[in-house]
């Protein structure tokens, strides 16, 4: 299992001189490819700003969309925050002090 991300697949989708050893990791043979379910976004936004700076045109970055697209590519949702800071399942304290000009942010509970 490889969990990829939207750089190393913007280096393979505009075949810039990285994506060889990338895709050679990517698609050896019998590796699943996983990546958070923003990824299709964020691959959009980079191609976007690429065809604004005039660095790839615009039928460039819609085809590299469409070879997007068409990679197996199990996408896997985020449904609540990580755990890694022993905080699962509870709120942080609002990080600005009841006096201050600044409104506290709203606390939602998950």
């Amino acid at each position: 299992m490889i969990v990829v991300d939207a750089s190393a697949i913007l280096e393979v989708l505009l075949r810039t001189p990285a994506a060889l050893p990338i895709e050679e990791r990517l698609f050896d043979r019998g590796e699943a490819l996983h990546a958070p379910h923003v990824i299709d976004l964020e691959v959009l936004q980079v191609l976007r700003r690429y065809e604004a700076a005039g660095e790839v045109s615009a039928e460039r970055a819609r085809e590299a969309l469409d070879d997007l697209a068409a990679f197996r590519l199990r996408r896997w949702a985020m449904t609540r925050l990580p755990c890694g800071s022993g905080s699962c399942g509870k709120t942080s304290r609002p990080t600005t002090p009841p006096t201050s000009p600044w409104p506290r942010p709203s606390v939602r509970r998950f």
